[in-house]
């Protein structure tokens, strides 16, 4: 899908944070792809006041 070759990185979560895999399966898009969305600026974050 994209020219470079993924390469195997590391992350730690809290169990909230687990829930990257649930938004993750929500838009139909594996752990690795909804990273790589962000981290190329294809899908936008928004802090959300708490």
């Amino acid at each position: 899908m994209y020219p470079e070759k993924k390469e195997i990185i590391t992350a730690a979560l809290t169990p909230p944070g687990r829930d990257l895999d649930a938004l993750a399966e929500s838009m139909k898009l594996s752990r690795s792809e909804l990273l790589e969305k962000i981290g190329r600026g294809l899908l936008k974050v928004i802090e959300v006041e708490s």
